[in-house]
């Protein structure tokens, strides 16, 4: 959804609308609240084309899988990869 500025053009909105219980009598009454959601679509832009370059890139140099597989060797010595970085999932030990 978009909205109208003052300044002139538009902007994407979020729009919640929701139904007071306490009407006012004869009639129902509403609350609207409308959010300015213009960073939030730029960032979920970046976000997509961020990750449409890492997988073109992967692509490229043949490394196939998700970016979210694991990344540190089990061999990693331990002050490349401190133990609150989690490096005691890469060595088979329980959390």
């Amino acid at each position: 959804m978009t909205a109208i500025v003052k300044q002139g053009g538009t902007v994407p909105v979020f729009l919640t609308i929701g139904r007071l219980q306490k009407a006012r009598p004869g009639g129902a009454a509403f609350c609207a609240v409308v959010r300015d959601i213009t960073q939030w679509k730029r960032t979920e832009a970046e976000l997509r084309e961020a990750k449409d370059a890492a997988e073109q890139a992967s692509a490229e140099i043949g490394i196939s899988g998700k970016i979210s597989q694991n990344c540190a060797p089990r061999s990693m010595p331990s002050s490349v990869f401190p133990k609150s970085c989690g490096l005691e999932r890469f060595r088979g030990n329980p959390q």
